[in-house]
């Protein structure tokens, strides 16, 4: 006769170390670990020994959220979504392994036997899936969504408790309970899935019309300035073509020429961003160097864009330009000469975007720190970090 507690034991193990994936943590066996094991398996036994009543079996589950709070000092919603997302992914885990196992052995085996067998089935399946699958990773998304998706996931995590109940106090389900409630358990997270996508898209339309909105002014601006500058063209053709009677000798006609022309250059330098193609684009990049030249900046761009296609969102390409630009500018606060170099290419397969300024240099190691989460050297604690994200 296999001892029940061993069963226990794995199915307590497999619900901290899960916690522990979902948290991003590493799994570490202390004080906690131990009174939340032990204490299980004293209730269980208890329930099982008829000392205390059947129902009194559902008190572990108070344990584990009180334990998920403290060891991991997450707030009651991190909380509530660790454990949902736990009982929902091990709660199909064995219900998955206790299809084929029940249906194999029910005949040869006694119930202890085929219960351990489930569980070694369940933890062998558990430790393979969850390299393959980030629960970390679907804990931020369900971090960043609504009431309305975490509402639909806690539904689905009862729908999977109430079933592993009804297995272990009414001696199991049978073969066509576990089909109609895991096929329950796919729909609702298939439209909870499709839902969030829907609404993403929706928050995605939604910030890029806001972009567009916001630089419509500064695009404009810049529309209007060249126009402008259009509309004196030919006042400088003329400028140009006369100097001849102005300089008497040859080489001050040429330098004069070569200085006017450098000057025109320089006051069309922005012309070139209309090849851009994207009005919000436009508009910030011709924002932001107008807001550099006023602190000093020298400004020097190479744009190559095609169709600007490259399936990031117009709003995020602004935002990581944005980041990337603002962190250029304020390395230059301190230094001289102030330059800025932008370079933005496009090609059939690649998108380089690439920021440089006249600034300190910076090791390849601290660089790095710049995408680590907290990290910024000036201690706002935003940092570069958001562009990973």
């Amino acid at each position: 006769m296999v001892d029940y507690k061993i069963c226990w034991v794995i199915e307590i193990l497999m619900i901290i170390s899960c916690l522990h994936k979902i948290e991003g943590k590493k799994f570490i066996l202390n004080a906690r670990t131990i009174i939340l094991v032990i204490s299980d398996v004293l209730i269980l036994n208890a329930v099982d020994k008829g000392m205390i009543p059947d129902i009194a079996s559902i008190l572990v589950y108070p344990l584990i959220a009180g334990y998920t709070f403290l060891q991991f000092g997450s707030g009651i919603k991190r909380s509530i979504i660790d454990i949902c997302i736990m009982f929902v992914f091990l709660g199909i885990i064995q219900m998955f392994c206790t299809m084929p196992v029940t249906y194999v052995f029910q005949r040869y085996l006694d119930e202890d036997t085929m219960s351990l067998i489930i569980y070694i089935v369940a933890l062998f399946v558990y430790l393979i899936s969850t390299h393959f699958i980030d629960l970390h990773a679907l804990e931020e998304i369900f971090l960043k969504s609504e009431l309305l998706l975490i509402g639909v996931m806690i539904i689905g995590t009862i729908i999977v408790v109430a079933a592993l109940i009804m297995t272990k106090a009414l001696a199991g389900m049978f073969f066509g309970e576990y089909i109609t409630a895991f096929i329950l358990i796919v729909m609702i997270f298939a439209i909870t899935v499709s839902w969030n996508n829907y609404k993403q898209k929706a928050i995605e339309a939604s910030s890029e019309l806001h972009a567009y909105k916001i630089y419509e002014e500064s695009y404009k601006n810049l529309i209007d300035e060249i126009r402008v500058r259009q509309h004196d063209f030919d006042n400088h053709l003329n400028a140009i073509y006369n100097q001849h009677t102005i300089y008497k000798t040859y080489d001050e006609l040429v330098l004069h020429q070569q200085l006017y022309c450098n000057q025109l250059i320089a006051d069309n330098k922005y012309k070139k961003l209309l090849c851009i193609g994207n009005s919000a684009v436009i508009g910030f990049l011709y924002g932001k160097f107008l807001e550099a030249e006023k602190k000093g900046i020298q400004i020097d761009y190479d744009i190559h864009i095609i169709e600007l296609n490259i399936g990031i969102p117009i709003h995020k390409i602004i935002e990581i330009l944005g980041n990337f630009i603002n962190n250029a500018i304020d390395a230059l606060e301190v230094y001289s000469p102030k330059r800025l170099h932008v370079q933005i290419i496009e090609s059939n397969s690649d998108f380089v975007l690439f920021v440089d300024n006249s600034g300190e240099y910076i090791i390849t190691e601290e660089f790095s720190n710049f995408f680590r989460k907290g990290y910024s050297k000036k201690r706002r604690w935003k940092g570069t970090w958001t562009i990973r994200n």
